[in-house]
């Protein structure tokens, strides 16, 4: 395969050369893989309550989660309450799941399937 770089990271990447001297790299390279893979896999979304309180009881998650949104400070609580939605980066998000080791790609993967 044949690549571009941009800062020294892969940016673009071609069967065939697309100028004279572009760089080649092996097809089974890791540092081609992740980013064919990066293109393949589409990045996280946010999701809607109901989405999220939908996975969370597919993976037997809702009441753990409750019980701990209702120990955190009453912003938590009223952000789990009342969002319209979920970001994938929000702070709020990554603490609870760093408290319950829930790995959140798999969450917001799994939310964003229900409607």
């Amino acid at each position: 395969m044949f690549v571009d770089r941009t800062n020294s990271v892969i940016s673009a990447c071609y069967v065939n050369a697309q100028r004279p001297g572009q760089e080649s790299v092996a097809d089974n390279s890791a540092e081609l893989a992740a980013f064919l893979q990066a293109l393949t896999v589409p990045p996280l979304r946010e999701v809607t309550p109901l989405q999220m309180r939908r996975a969370l009881r597919q993976l037997n998650l809702l009441t753990t989660v409750n019980t701990y949104v209702a120990s955190q400070t009453q912003d938590v609580q009223d952000s789990w309450q009342y969002a319209i939605s979920f970001p994938p980066a929000d702070p709020m998000i990554a603490a609870a799941a760093k408290a319950l080791n829930v790995d959140v790609n798999a969450l917001f993967t799994l939310a964003a399937t229900f409607p």
